[in-house]
């Protein structure tokens, strides 16, 4: 990118000499150099754009991982909520068995 920028400074640098100097040599020269001088910058305009395309298709794919991560999220938290619910259901279902519980609690927990 900056050789693609000192050849254009160069270049319309020395198109700026050869108007000054205005022979008919320069003029062909100057038509020449200005082709250059619109490619150069075509090609810089268009690795602009092609590095634009680049950072969006990587932002769209992240932002599509990103999607797919919070879907993951929001189903592990919905599993979690049921087995909390499950782990809930048996403590109330041995609460009503105290004894049977407190060895239980003793031994597992």
């Amino acid at each position: 990118m900056e050789n693609l920028e000192r050849k254009l400074e160069f270049l319309e640098g020395k198109l700026h000499k050869n108007q000054e100097i205005g022979c008919s040599t320069s003029i062909k020269n100057n038509k020449i150099i200005g082709n250059e001088v619109t490619q150069i910058r075509k090609l810089n305009v268009n690795s602009n754009e092609s590095q634009i395309d680049a950072f969006y298709d990587k932002l769209g794919k992240n932002f599509n991982q990103l999607m797919k991560l919070e879907e993951k999220l929001s189903n592990a938290s919905a599993d979690i909520d049921k087995n909390q619910l499950k782990v809930k259901e048996w403590i109330n279902k041995l609460n009503k068995y105290p004894t049977r519980f407190k060895s239980f609690k003793s031994f597992y927990l």
